[in-house]
């Protein structure tokens, strides 16, 4: 495997780079003329940032992609980057790790067909120092018929690496679960393609020496055997959220989780705690009921803590799951306590089409969200650029002298541009806001009181043109800005 230093290509642009008492806050965009996707990230005892993705020419991120991993420091300043890069394979990296010894764990896939879905598929572990020096890598082929797709890998006992994923038979179009079990060395101790399941694999963990609790993108939990196989136990993921999902584990019967909520419909986001592995009865339970627009959690993990009392869920707010849209969309985080009540929500972007990948809680007791960034209004090429944001406790960016490009909101106003109606999101926080429209001449034209998290309000009767809004309340709501009727 080639390997091509690529810091000196990055574009880095640093949008916020502040200290807030023991909290450091940064947004980030990394641009280059390449479509890079970020998957990933860990911190290690400094604060240091490692993240993991994948990179391609302009159009060409469905074909041939090269790994790449880069770190930074807690201020948000990029240290160090490499690209892993063959010209004979399509490589993509999904997860990040360190191992006993400080070095880090690189995982992945890569394939000698180009083309989707992927056949003759190999699933990739690298070793890397800090310095990101290559110490070992080594890879699992799968079957050559069998196209490869999505990635989650967990630690197992014994810091075994646990895969969960999905194949898709070169004739078929159905997908099957893929579970895979290596050890640290990424020798194989077991791989099971399950062609019975019908569906494929969401999450995994190991449970004891001989049980695994698995769950499924469409609400299924299994506990399999050592073989990976089905025990005939089974349960359901509290009001049938399904993927992606976000799970984090607070001790080694329980779990919390983040997940599409389509019982309530397909627009809201639902997290839940369950007491057992298999078991819903009594469950905690919460949700966001958001039928404005398509709400996604972050798609390889939107749910992290590191005290239960500080729990942090996060994803895309207007996402379609396609990468590419030529519309506004948000980053959206949100913190609870143990018992998933809502302290806090909070909106970031509008500016571009965002997709959050994953988001994690940092050791200073704030959060890192990553995604990518579609800057639509600018480009006419299927190219993102990498977002990063760093948050404190309270969801903020600490201030800095002038106004920073990429803004939080705490209540949004779309589509923007209009034509017969606005919508108008707030922030959970609030349960009672006033929405007030005016013209170029300040004459106020329009004045809705909002119960609740959002209103739509029509504005068919407006002429075209734009129009300033104010959205505001007694508890220190304030946002303000301009909106656009076709």
């Amino acid at each position: 495997m080639k390997k091509q230093i690529i810091l000196a290509s990055f574009i880095v642009v640093l949008l916020i780079n502040q200290v807030h008492a023991q909290n450091t806050t940064f947004s980030k965009i990394i641009s280059t003329p390449l479509d890079e996707s970020i998957k990933d990230v860990v911190e290690d005892n400094l604060g240091n940032f490692y993240f993991v993705g994948y990179n391609a020419n302009s159009g060409q991120f469905k074909y041939k992609t090269n790994g790449f991993v880069i770190t930074s420091n807690n201020m948000g300043n990029v240290l160090d980057s490499i690209t892993h890069y063959n010209s004979n394979e399509s490589l993509e990296y999904y997860n990040i790790f360190f191992d006993d010894l400080g070095n880090i764990d690189v995982t992945g896939y890569s394939s000698t067909d180009f083309n989707r879905p992927h056949l003759s598929s190999k699933i990739e572990l690298t070793k890397l120092s800090r310095e990101l020096e290559t110490i070992y890598s080594n890879n699992i082929t799968l079957p050559a018929t069998y196209g490869f797709q999505h990635l989650k890998t967990r630690r197992g006992f014994n810091d075994d690496f646990i895969f969960v994923s999905y194949v898709m038979f070169a004739s078929e179009f159905y997908m099957n679960t893929l579970l895979l079990r290596v050890n640290n060395e990424f020798d194989s101790i077991k791989l099971v393609i399950n062609l019975d399941l019908f569906y494929y694999g969401e999450d995994i963990k190991q449970l004891d020496t001989n049980k695994y609790w698995f769950t499924t993108a469409n609400d299924r939990i299994l506990l399999l055997d050592s073989m990976f196989q089905p025990t005939g136990q089974y349960g359901r993921v509290s009001h049938e959220l399904n993927a992606s999902y976000g799970i984090k584990w607070d001790s080694d019967t329980s779990f919390y989780l983040v997940g599409s909520d389509w019982y309530l419909g397909p627009d809201d986001v639902g997290f839940v705690k369950h007491y057992y592995p298999l078991d819903s009865t009594n469950s905690l339970f919460n949700y966001i009921t958001t039928p404005d627009t398509n709400n996604y959690p972050a798609e390889y993990g939107g749910l992290d803590f590191n005290n239960k009392d500080s729990i942090f869920m996060g994803g895309t707010k207007h996402y379609t799951g396609f990468p590419f849209m030529e519309f506004p969309s948000w980053f959206f985080i949100l913190q609870t306590d143990s018992l998933l009540n809502i302290r806090w929500e909070r909106f970031y972007g509008g500016d571009a089409y965002y997709v959050m990948t994953k988001l994690k809680a940092t050791q200073d007791g704030g959060c890192i969200a990553i995604g990518d960034r579609y800057d639509y209004k600018n480009t006419d090429k299927e190219e993102r650029d990498i977002f990063i944001l760093k948050l404190n406790s309270e969801g903020l960016l600490t201030s800095i002298p002038g106004k920073p490009k990429i803004q939080m909101h705490e209540a949004i106003v779309f589509p923007n541009p209009g034509t017969e109606f606005l919508r108008v999101r707030i922030a959970a926080q609030y349960p009672q806001s006033t929405f007030e429209l005016f013209d170029m001449n300040g004459n106020l034209v329009l004045k809705e009181n909002i119960e609740g998290k959002w209103k739509q309000i029509s504005t068919s009767f407006l002429p075209q043109g734009t129009y300033v809004y104010k959205i505001h309340n007694r508890q220190g709501l304030f946002e303000s800005g301009k909106w656009v009727k076709q």
